[in-house]
């Protein structure tokens, strides 16, 4: 879709999405940020790693003013299910270490467009690695655009 205009929506997957306090385990969103490149012939922008880290990054420099303590940086990074070199090049253009990109499905159920953001993070609290207070920082991107999102896990405090 070269006029897209969508990010983590594209009928593959939905969310609750509430103001309440959560009455259960939840993902906070801290952050999102988005970098749009429009004016860019599509075959370039695809060609351009140059653009894509700069979109990226910047993206994430808006994150991090945007959120509290961004020095405590971020637990888990998670792309679309991507090939490995792929999912490689996002986790180092937005400056995380290598063993913080998860991606436990990739092999198993493929690239799914944005429905990889939203099962990803449930197969972190599935293997234990997603609890209290932890962040997670989500990179959605289609051939124009490139959106972070901050999430921190939120138990329910105790009546």
């Amino acid at each position: 879709m070269p006029d897209g205009d969508t990010v983590m929506s594209d009928s593959a997957s939905s969310c609750l999405v509430t103001a309440g306090p959560p009455g259960r385990p939840s993902l906070r969103v801290l952050a999102v940020a988005t970098s749009v490149q429009s004016g860019v012939p599509e075959e370039r922008v695809l060609k351009s790693t140059h653009t894509i880290i700069k979109a990226v990054r910047e993206a994430l420099g808006r994150i991090n003013s945007g959120i509290p303590d961004p020095e405590r940086g971020f637990d888990w990074f998670i792309t679309g299910n991507y090939s490995a070199t792929t999912r490689r090049f996002l986790t180092t253009a937005a400056r995380m270490p290598e063993e913080k990109a998860y991606s436990p499905h990739h092999a198993t159920h493929g690239h799914y467009y944005s429905a990889d953001q939203l099962i990803t993070p449930a197969a972190l609290e599935a293997d234990g690695r997603l609890t209290h207070g932890r962040r997670v920082l989500l990179l959605a991107s289609n051939a124009r655009s490139w959106s972070l999102t901050a999430l921190e896990r939120v138990d329910p405090t105790p009546a």
